[in-house]
Formats: structure tokens, C-alpha cells, sequence
């Protein structure tokens, strides 16, 4: 339960919200019994407000900068595109009443292709590095589904850096992501 509530407070789900008042988070094994988790507009203030938005876009800009200045990106041939989102607050309640922390509530994808090798998972993994040496990481929810794909066949690096905010970045070749969207590890396939 500890663990749990550093890294609510971790990523604001403690600080600046009501998410403990009148609640029996601390008590009992049942995180919604007793409390106002699911009523109130406040639920989320601390976490999704202009603040943490600006600096969500602030990262994303460095981010993007960061990438298009270094070596990795020394070949012609590869492009980058960029898909952000700030999850909705249905989205992040869902995840709760699942017994799961939302860490995920901003994120970042960065989907490249290389049209030399269309297959490339090595620039993947050189964009984490980057990231890592740059921003600070929260690396036990790092996951590796390019090594170890889901049974699905998604692939994907997700990684959490730490400004103010938690922010997933996903990192995936252009084929990853269509698998991702319209293949086999699409949640419509």
C-alpha cells in the first residue's frame, strides 16, 4: 500500500486533489469504498491543469528538439512523427476501479521510419537512450515489447521520464505502429 501511494503522489494523483478526503484509501482493501473518488470535479485537478499541460508541451518541444539535433538522426532517410495525448479523466478512472496506477496520463509517441531498413529496431532503442540521458526515468514501469512482444505481436518501447509530470513515451518503427492501429495488436482486430 505504501509503494501504491508514492507513486500516486508521485505522479500528483496525492498532491493538490481530493482524492483522500473522506476516502478509506488507508483503510480496507477497496480504493473506491467510502470515498468521492468517482464524484466531484476535483478528482483530477492536481494532475491534468494548465500547469502540467504547458510543461507536457514544453517536454514534447525539448523532446523533439533533442532528437532532430543528435547523431541518431545523421541518415536522410529516416523520418519522425510525434502523437501526444493527455488522458481523459473516464480513461483514468477506469484504470483505478481496475486496481491500477495511471502513470500513463500524458504520453508521448514516437513513431519513425527508415526507408534504407524499413525493419529498423535499433533507432528505437538509440531515441530511449537519448531520452534516458537527458530527462530522469521511472524504470520499473520501463517495458520492452520490441524484445519481448506481447502475444498479440505488439511491439513498442515505453519508457517514463520525469519532468514536473510522468510522461509515457512510446517509441516504435512505422510498421510496429501499424500493427498497433490496424493489425493483430489493434484493440479492433
Amino acid at each position: 500500500m505504501l509503494l501504491c501511494l508514492n507513486l500516486l503522489n508521485c505522479i500528483g494523483l496525492l498532491h493538490g486533489s481530493n482524492l483522500l478526503h473522506g476516502s478509506n484509501l488507508l483503510h480496507g482493501s477497496n480504493l473506491l469504498h467510502g470515498s468521492n473518488l468517482l464524484h466531484g470535479s476535483n478528482l483530477l485537478h492536481g494532475v491534468i491543469n494548465e500547469s502540467n499541460s504547458v510543461s507536457f508541451s514544453n517536454t514534447i518541444g525539448s523532446i523533439k528538439e533533442l532528437v532532430a539535433s543528435s547523431s541518431i538522426m545523421y541518415k536522410n532517410t529516416i523520418n519522425i512523427d510525434y502523437e501526444q495525448r493527455i488522458k481523459s479523466q473516464k480513461r483514468i478512472i477506469e484504470k483505478i476501479n481496475k486496481r491500477r496506477i495511471p502513470h500513463d496520463i500524458y504520453g508521448l509517441r514516437i513513431i519513425y521510419e527508415d526507408s534504407l531498413d524499413i525493419n529498423n529496431h535499433e533507432l528505437a532503442y538509440a531515441i530511449k537512450n537519448l531520452l534516458y540521458t537527458n530527462f530522469n526515468s521511472v524504470d520499473c514501469f520501463y517495458d520492452d515489447y520490441i524484445k519481448y512482444p506481447k502475444i498479440n505481436n505488439y511491439q513498442s518501447l515505453h519508457i517514463y521520464i520525469v519532468t514536473n509530470i510522468i510522461i509515457e513515451v512510446q517509441i516504435r518503427n512505422s510498421l510496429m505502429h501499424f500493427n498497433a492501429i490496424n493489425g493483430t495488436a489493434s484493440n479492433y482486430h
